[in-house]
């Protein structure tokens, strides 16, 4: 079932008298957002007086050891954790304040398990993926109870994890490019569940999809190859097409251009006939898709009525 957009939504509910026509224009041309300029403010000095205070402590830290700035690293995480416990569910800025305040604290103790974690003789790929993956799992608990946090350390997590697998395994860009592909699914995943935010994993795992699809076609030079990543391709448009979210049909319909550009040049070594490949193909899918709207308006349109 294809999912209703915005408008359709308040249609529906305008028919069904659940909503003025007055009220679902207001809704449709309301604000998304509800921060005020004095908390951009607090959020902008907060991050410059963060800043301030990292190059005051970054040059005795040069001159300590790997383990005293990994215990800095815990103090601060538990210091800034403890803040942002306090106010967590707090109404409307505090809230906000506490989740910039988790980024922070998940972030300290996931720099201090990993330089732990390497002082202990574990190796530098296991040091980075461990704390990832805790990281990871942490966003994955709290998206459905968090603003923004889950949304802005779900992906970071999530690829450093992959990347850090990927090291750890130690295999060929290619299927390193699987392995991130899977996680960028997973990340899509995720953002088409409910959660606040939720565009924020759906970006970034469109994005890293076209750049493991570019990979995988640049790599494999065989048809067969190529051909079975554009079917793959083709299964993620369908269904980008039916979730109806802009930047995962973008980025499908990226994916299945490039595979057709690659197979055609990998098919024909002739550039007046892949132009003409690729306008058949334009021209078969615009047809196609006319055919299919016409017979859908046809089966949607009432029956006469008989005498």
């Amino acid at each position: 079932m294809i999912k209703p957009n915005f408008a359709e939504l308040l249609a529906m509910h305008v028919a069904a008298e659940k909503l003025t026509s007055q009220e679902a224009k207001a809704l449709d041309n309301a604000s998304r957002f509800d921060l005020e300029p004095r908390e951009v403010l607090s959020y902008l000095g907060g991050f410059i007086a963060f800043i301030g205070l990292a190059r005051i402590i970054v040059g005795p830290f040069i001159e300590s050891s790997a383990m005293a700035v990994a215990v800095a690293f815990y103090i601060l995480g538990l210091a800034v954790g403890v803040a942002s416990f306090r106010w967590v569910g707090s109404p409307a800025w505090k809230n906000r304040l506490a989740e910039a305040l988790e980024i922070i604290a998940v972030t300290s103790e996931v720099i201090a398990v990993g330089i732990s974690l390497a002082l202990a003789g574990v190796s530098s790929e296991l040091a980075v993926f461990f704390p990832a993956l805790a990281a990871s799992a942490w966003a994955i608990v709290r998206r459905q109870h968090s603003e923004f946090s889950s949304a802005l350390l779900l992906p970071a997590g999530v690829l450093t994890t992959a990347l850090a697998l990927c090291a750890l395994v130690d295999l060929s860009g290619t299927k390193n490019s699987l392995i991130i592909g899977v996680a960028a699914a997973g990340l899509i995943a995720v953002g088409t569940r409910p959660m606040n935010l939720a565009a924020v994993p759906r970006l970034v795992g469109a994005v890293t999809i076209v750049g493991c699809a570019i990979s995988l076609y640049s790599e494999y030079d065989g048809v067969l190859v190529t051909l079975c990543t554009l079917v793959i391709a083709g299964a993620y448009f369908a269904w980008a097409t039916r979730t109806r979210w802009l930047v995962l049909v973008g980025s499908s319909v990226i994916t299945v251009f490039l595979g057709l550009l690659f197979l055609i040049n990998r098919l024909v070594n002739n550039s007046i006939i892949q132009g003409l490949l690729m306008l058949v193909t334009g021209a078969t899918t615009l047809v196609t898709v006319g055919l299919y709207t016409r017979r859908r308006a046809s089966q949607q349109s009432p029956a006469a009525p008989t005498a």
